[in-house]
């Protein structure tokens, strides 16, 4: 039964059978599957399964819980119950869970902190929102989702902040790293989420780049674009709530606040 599988972890305790029952009931209530006790597993979903397994070790009382791969073939209902259940946990027990995730939503989703790692290596590690908003690097920044990344040359710098000139003209944002800012004539990698770039018909003061809508993919709630500047360059643009189309031929505006924009050294 599930109680007896959610109860295995515990046979080698040398337990009382009532504390063992106890226990393993205690664990089960934690995932949200008490009421399945008496359930053979073969009768659960993948979801179920999964709460199942967590309700297994919970059972032994850890202080740390490493979890490689939960949420690897569960289907998307799952994912997102299962997701919610080790979030749930973590706020209820404080037990300290690390996660070895390779879905970027999955991690964001869950991470209260992030580590990234590259070849063996952690590479970056902090808040996720952090960790996107501000990558350290050009392979940081696509690793953790999609990113324009136009290359250009610093021409001022001072206070966490740059203003470089790149192939869609004058840039302004945010230094990734201000610790190891880049001096003026030094190469830099602007780069700027398609979320953060808006469009408009009329021009802001900065870091607007007049072009056109070359291709649109409408998803409901946003609409992704590619942006063509007038100097030849692609942009992706994600645009949220989409209420109008823009025709094909249309000359607007894509522009982003400077602190949406950032610099990264490589």
């Amino acid at each position: 039964s599930v109680l007896e599988n959610a109860a295995f972890s515990l046979d080698a305790e040398k337990l009382p059978a009532a504390e063992i029952k106890a226990r393993a009931l205690e664990a089960l209530r934690l995932v949200g599957a008490e009421a399945w006790a008496a359930r053979r597993p073969q009768e659960l979903s993948g979801g179920q399964q999964q709460r199942i397994a967590l309700a297994r070790v919970l059972a032994l009382r850890p202080k740390l819980l490493l979890l490689d791969e939960p949420l690897s073939n569960l289907d998307a209902a799952s994912r997102l119950e299962v997701r919610e259940v080790i979030r749930k946990l973590v706020r209820t027990t404080g037990v300290t869970v690390l996660c070895v995730l390779h879905d970027q939503k999955d991690a964001f989703a869950m991470a209260d902190r992030l580590a990234i790692m590259h070849e063996g290596r952690i590479v970056q590690a902090g808040l996720p929102i952090d960790l996107y908003r501000r990558p350290a690097d050009s392979w940081i920044a696509t690793f953790l989702g999609s990113a324009n990344l136009i290359p250009g040359k610093v021409t001022q710098v001072g206070a966490g902040e740059f203003v470089a000139e790149t192939a869609v003209g004058e840039v302004r944002g945010a230094l990734a790293t201000p610790e190891s800012a880049p001096a003026a004539g030094a190469k830099i990698v602007v780069c700027v989420r398609p979320e953060c770039l808006k469009l408009d018909f009329m021009a802001p003061d900065e870091n607007a780049f007049a072009g056109s809508i070359t291709a649109s993919l409408f998803q409901g709630d946003v609409s992704l674009h590619d942006f063509k500047t007038k100097e030849g360059v692609i942009l992706k643009i994600s645009e949220a709530n989409p209420r109008q189309r823009v025709g094909s031929k249309a000359t607007v505006f894509a522009w982003a606040e400077p602190e949406d924009v950032v610099g990264l050294n490589r």
